[in-house]
């Protein structure tokens, strides 16, 4: 059976293994949660830029001290996140007893069935649970969206012009078909996986 989210939520812990659009994602949870009355959630995100998951398990292998912890709070919300820098996976999972620990897969991976097959989750689950300080932390994923194509990004922050463009080539140059094939491959193998919640 899949577990379950903590019974008492008010004072989560939650941690993100992602990139960049994981902090943006947890800007925005500490935002909702803030006004939602969750008055002790912390959120972390150890980001390294873009990281797919096989480039997790090689900063795990090697303890790479390539992350940077953010930190943000619902006690803070509006504040921009405490950052440190040049950190390891290790020292950013023992930073806290987190509740749930979420995971990210790489911006354009997510949409392949292989990259959720090919056995790096269950080598980053393992090495979690062999560290993490708090024994009932459970595993989430974290889903992002279908980022913009190229003609929709121009000068936008943080897209940079072309930086997509040839990635979505194999989705035929369209966000939607991108965003279909994402779903796909979460439903067919995160949605089934019990060690998710």
């Amino acid at each position: 059976a899949k577990p379950g989210l903590p019974e008492n939520p008010e004072n989560l812990k939650v941690l993100v293994l992602g990139h960049s659009l994981a902090v943006d994602a947890n800007h925005m949870l500490a935002l909702v949660a803030a006004a939602e009355g969750y008055a002790g959630l912390t959120i972390g995100t150890l980001y390294y830029s873009g990281c797919p998951l096989y480039k997790h398990v090689n900063y795990i292998k090697n303890n790479s001290a390539v992350y940077e912890l953010y930190l943000s709070s619902t006690t803070t919300p509006n504040k921009a996140p405490v950052i440190t820098k040049g950190v390891t996976m290790e020292y950013g999972v023992k930073y806290a007893d987190w509740d749930i620990i979420i995971m990210q897969g790489g911006v354009f991976e997510i949409a392949y069935d292989d990259k959720y097959q090919d056995g790096n989750i269950q080598f980053i689950q393992n090495y979690v649970n062999s560290i993490k300080t708090n024994p009932d932390s459970i595993f989430a994923w974290h889903m992002p969206w279908a980022c913009p194509i190229d003609n929709e990004l121009r000068d936008q922050y943080p897209y940079k012009p072309n930086s997509y463009y040839t990635s979505y080539e194999a989705f035929n140059n369209d966000r939607t078909t991108m965003y279909n094939a994402i779903t796909g491959a979460v439903s067919r193998n995160i949605v089934t996986d019990d060690s998710f919640i």
